[in-house]
C-alpha cells in the first residue's frame, strides 16, 4: 500500500510538472502571438504613416508647393488645380488654401502657341488701346472699310534688337521707319479698320517685341471719309 502511495505521488509530481510545462509553454505561445499581433498592427501604422506624409505634400515639406499640372497635391481634396495649368509661379498653388490653389486666369492660363511671348494682361492692354482708338475714330465718322495707313509704334531696350526686328517684320510685308526716340519704330502698313485683321496684325508685332526685349506701345491711324 505505501509503495503504491509512493507510485502515486511520484506520477502526480510528474503530471503537475508536465501541466505546469505545458502552461508555461502556452504562455510563451500567447506572448508570442501578443507580440507578433503587436509588431503587425505597429507596422500596418507605420505604413499608413508613411502613406499620408507621401500623399500630403504641405504637412511633410511646408515650402514644396501643389504644382498646378498635378490635378492635386494630396492632402486636400479642394486643393485641386486645373488640368493643364501652367502657373507661373508654382508656390502660388499651395496646399491646404482653396484661394491660392485656385490659380489667377492670368497665371494658370496656357500659353498661346501661335503668340507665346503674350500673357494675358499683354492681350489685355492691346484689347484696350484698340477700343480707344477704334472708338475715337468712330467719334470722327470713320469709315472703317476703307483703306489707310496704319502706325504702330514700338520700343527697344538696345540697338541689336532694334535691328533685327526691323528685319524680321519687313519680311513680314510691313513698312518701317525710325521713330521719334532713338530706339523707336515706327512700323506702317494700308489696310482697312478690320477689327480681326488688326488684332492680328497687332499680336503679332506686340509678341516679336517682347521676344526681341521690346515694348509694342500701341497704333494710330488717321480718320478716312
Amino acid at each position: 500500500m505505501k509503495k503504491a502511495l509512493t507510485t502515486i505521488a511520484i506520477l502526480g509530481g510528474i503530471a503537475a510538472a508536465v501541466a505546469y510545462k505545458l502552461k508555461k509553454d502556452e504562455e510563451k505561445k500567447i506572448m508570442k502571438l501578443e507580440q507578433e499581433l503587436l509588431d503587425e498592427e505597429n507596422s500596418t501604422e507605420n505604413h499608413e504613416a508613411e502613406a499620408d506624409q507621401e500623399a500630403c505634400c504641405c504637412e511633410a515639406e511646408p515650402e514644396a508647393a501643389c504644382s498646378c499640372a498635378e490635378e492635386s497635391c494630396g492632402c486636400d481634396e479642394s486643393c485641386t488645380c486645373e488640368e493643364g495649368c501652367a502657373c507661373e509661379d508654382e508656390a502660388a498653388c499651395s496646399c491646404g488654401d482653396e484661394e491660392a490653389c485656385a490659380c489667377e486666369t492670368e497665371k494658370c492660363e496656357a500659353a498661346d502657341p501661335q503668340y507665346p511671348y503674350l500673357s494675358a494682361d499683354d492681350k489685355k492692354r492691346i484689347d484696350e488701346i484698340n477700343q480707344e482708338v477704334i472708338a475715337n475714330l468712330e467719334e470722327n465718322g470713320d469709315v472703317h472699310e476703307n483703306e489707310r495707313p496704319v502706325q504702330h509704334t514700338v520700343v527697344f531696350t538696345n540697338l541689336d534688337d532694334l535691328e533685327n526686328y526691323k528685319t524680321a517684320v519687313i519680311n513680314k510685308g510691313f513698312v518701317v521707319t525710325k521713330g521719334e526716340g532713338a530706339l523707336e519704330l515706327y512700323v506702317l502698313h494700308i489696310a482697312p479698320i478690320d477689327r480681326i485683321q488688326l488684332i492680328q496684325n497687332i499680336y503679332y508685332l506686340a509678341n516679336l517685341a517682347l521676344e526681341m526685349h521690346g515694348v509694342y506701345k500701341g497704333w494710330k491711324s488717321r480718320v478716312s471719309y
